[in-house]
């Protein structure tokens, strides 16, 4: 808690306070209270620095909630009443959009159950009384939102795991259904049904209601391997084959988990590839898949390579590869690709780099570059980073901006550690005099007890502008 008065927040006592709690008085009965609430829009902004780092640490998204929940389990059912409240800030222009689930109260039943030595029941029933809000503060054009509405769901899935010997067979057969009803906001829309199982309907301006079912098949065969003395490789085959129809869900609510579902139709196929030693091991993963609704059929392929070499050096090397189908402005086939090399000099000291090239991001920077030192010595912890970002379309190392840098060293007890961080933020800034390049420093302070938690406090804060 601190008095603000200079705070552009529209109170002056700003707080933020957390709480992680669970009490179990008899076996398999729980009672938990949990929240992490803030006084105003702009706290996460002005005040992150002083986060506890144990619990909900660097919510970026300005994301809250608080929770009384009563759990109990059994073999066939665990049983869950919880009310909840959860809402989130987003900046706007000249003020701040809020908004706010609450649930008051949520019940459900659900369990996944064997039955048979080839029958696996997944199960669930539930009900949500939901009160939904949008409020925005000093920024008219977003208009105010009010949704209330009750939703009782139940679905099932069935699991039929087969072993064929050389392949095992596992079909999923899954059905759901949900009804709103008491919904504050009138339904009005035109029924729609899938030619395969599935469906929306109105059943009056208060109630709605959907069905759906789906299928996945999964066939995967018996790893294939050879041993040649100390040195074994082996291949992993496995084929997928995923339906679920697609729907017209835009009237249904869609705060809540499972208030939408999303439609599929797709086959794929993966293999991976290993050879291993007791000292290094090399492992190859590949997908491709193919969906049967929907342009383009051919979907991304993706990648993975992974090796290692006597606990010494291990690299780790992802794609994402879309080789057909039209290319958005600015797009390239290699959509995603994300490279890390690691090198252990002796136990005690490790060092990282990654390259991670995204070409969905629409943003200025679609690349960035990292590396990263630990070293441990005694109950001393130390670590080191820099960071970089540019915009990149041929994937190669070409005016990177550095953007951040740091380092830490910690000393731990049995019990106990005491730390000093170090961090420094570069930013490009426009002055009178032209565009500058910003230095802002930070020197923090680290505590934590075991058992109880840890605290980060701002020590030393100082800028510099460089000129460009």
């Amino acid at each position: 808690r601190i008095d603000d008065a200079t705070s552009a927040a529209p109170n002056i006592t700003r707080w933020r306070t957390t709480l992680k709690n669970q009490y179990v008085p008899v076996k398999n009965l729980y009672f938990n209270l949990n929240s992490d609430y803030v006084s105003d829009y702009l706290y996460m902004r002005d005040f992150d620095y002083f986060s506890i780092l144990a619990y909900n640490n660097n919510n970026k998204g300005n994301l809250f909630f608080g929770e009384a929940k009563i759990a109990y389990y059994l073999d066939y059912a665990n049983i869950n009443l919880q009310y909840r409240q959860d809402y989130e800030y987003r900046d706007t222009t000249t003020g701040y959009l809020k908004t706010q689930i609450e649930l008051n109260p949520s019940f459900s039943i659900k369990k996944v159950v064997p039955v048979l030595p080839y029958l696996v029941i997944d199960y669930g029933v539930l009900f949500d009384n939901v009160e939904y809000e949008q409020k925005s503060y000093k920024t008219p054009s977003i208009s105010e939102e009010i949704w209330n509405y009750k939703r009782a769901q139940v679905s099932a899935k069935l699991h039929f795991p087969i072993d064929l010997k050389i392949l095992t067979l596992t079909t999923a057969i899954s059905t759901k259904y949900t009804l709103w009803f008491d919904s504050s906001t009138p339904f009005n829309f035109q029924d729609y049904s899938s030619p395969i199982f599935g469906g929306v309907q109105r059943i009056h301006k208060k109630t709605a209601q959907r069905y759906s079912g789906s299928v996945d098949l999964n066939l995967a065969f018996k790893q294939i391997y050879r041993n040649f003395g100390n040195v074994t490789h082996g291949i992993l085959n496995t084929i997928k084959l995923k339906y679920a129809p697609e729907l017209n869900q835009t009237p249904l609510p869609h705060f809540l988990e499972d208030d939408t579902i999303d439609g599929e139709g797709s086959v794929s196929y993966e293999m991976v590839n290993f050879v291993q030693d007791k000292n290094w091991d090399i492992r190859l993963t590949l997908n491709q898949g193919y969906d049967f609704l929907k342009e383009p059929r051919a979907l991304p392929l993706n990648g993975k390579i992974f090796f290692r070499i006597f606990d010494i050096v291990d690299n780790s090397f992802e794609i994402k590869y879309n080789h057909s189908g039209p290319l958005e402005n600015g797009e390239t086939r290699m959509q995603y690709m994300t490279d890390t090399l690691g090198l252990n000099i002796t136990q005690y000291f490790r060092i990282t780099g990654t390259y991670t090239y995204d070409s969905t991001i629409k943003s200025l920077y679609n690349t960035s570059v990292e590396l990263n030192g630990t070293a441990k010595v005694w109950r001393f912890a130390l670590n080191g980073y820099y960071k970089w970002q540019t915009e990149n379309k041929f994937l190669i190392f070409k005016d990177l901006v550095p953007i951040e840098l740091g380092g830490g060293i910690a000393y731990s007890a049995e019990c106990w550690s005491l730390g000093v961080d170090f961090q420094q933020n570069i930013y490009k800034i426009n002055t009178k005099s032209g565009q500058e390049k910003q230095k802002e420093t930070i020197i923090y302070v680290t505590f934590s007890l075991k058992g109880i938690g840890a605290s980060r406090l701002q020590f030393l804060k100082f800028k510099n502008n460089e000129s460009l």
